[in-house]
């Protein structure tokens, strides 16, 4: 994502009972500011600066990619550039998954780009075009195989 350090479009958890537990009190009784995020944990860059490393080499193990390239991913979105949490859903998805798993909790990694061993594949829309709308919907429903037996659950 050009904004967001994490996409919540293509996001997947294994639910830990103590980290759900920490999203719904910060969803009903946390804080949240452009300048200094969820439960104001800082500015972006003052955040970057002292734990780059750490996060980085996390963020790197998933992902296959090098320190450098991972440090280059998040100084170059909006989060990082602009040293802000108004960025993409900054005050939402993007930015508690960010929080809860990568800052607070230590728990988020990347995942690599996958080069066709899975047996499934993800289409992920960003940018205006999306497949809900009128324009975009009928190529989008085309390019999906009918699922098998012809029905759905």
């Amino acid at each position: 994502d050009h904004a967001s350090p994490v996409n919540g479009g293509l996001w997947l958890v294994r639910p830990r009972c103590d980290v759900f537990s920490q999203a719904v009190e910060l969803l009903e009784r946390g804080r949240w500011s452009a300048a200094e995020g969820f439960d104001g944990v800082g500015a972006p860059r003052s955040f970057l600066r002292s734990r780059m490393r750490e996060v980085a080499g996390r963020l790197a193990a998933g992902s296959d990619a090098s320190l450098f390239k991972v440090e280059g991913t998040i100084n170059g979105t909006h989060y990082g550039k602009l040293n802000s949490w108004d960025f993409v859903n900054g005050a939402l998805d993007q930015g508690l998954l960010w929080y809860l798993f990568y800052l607070k909790n230590d728990l988020g990694t990347w995942a690599r780009y996958d080069r066709g061993e899975l047996p499934w594949r993800v289409e992920h829309f960003w940018g205006v075009s999306k497949p809900w709308r009128a324009a975009a919907a009928r190529g989008y429903w085309k390019r999906l195989p009918p699922p098998e037996g012809g029905r759905t659950r």
